[in-house]
């Protein structure tokens, strides 16, 4: 993921059973390496599916944050320490920038 030009670091990722149990979301915890500011973003439709006027979210993001629990199953927390870890944990990760279905903003 590219936020203002800067590439952000992966290290955690999680994944969470959908409420019809037939998809496997994944939720991922970016740091910023020169701020160290934290953000997450998820490729489930409550977050790629943006409200009008409401900051992107969802449970899934909100418990990775702390924030809020949610009430989905957490089928699995892996911190990663590099990129080709991240990317063994979500092939979907492509140059390290984004991840399919997940957006920032």
């Amino acid at each position: 993921m590219t936020v203002n030009g800067q590439s952000q670091r992966p290290v955690k990722v999680e994944h969470w059973e959908s409420s019809n149990g037939l998809t496997t979301y994944s939720t991922v915890e970016w740091k910023d390496p020169n701020s160290n500011e934290h953000r997450t973003s998820c490729n489930c439709p409550g977050w790629s599916n943006k409200r009008k006027n409401q900051p992107r979210g969802c449970c899934h993001t909100k418990d990775l944050e702390g924030t809020k629990p949610c009430p989905r199953k957490k089928v699995e927390s892996v911190a990663v320490t590099s990129l080709a870890q991240a990317i063994e944990e979500i092939p979907e990760l492509m140059d390290g920038r984004e991840l399919r279905g997940i957006m920032l903003d």
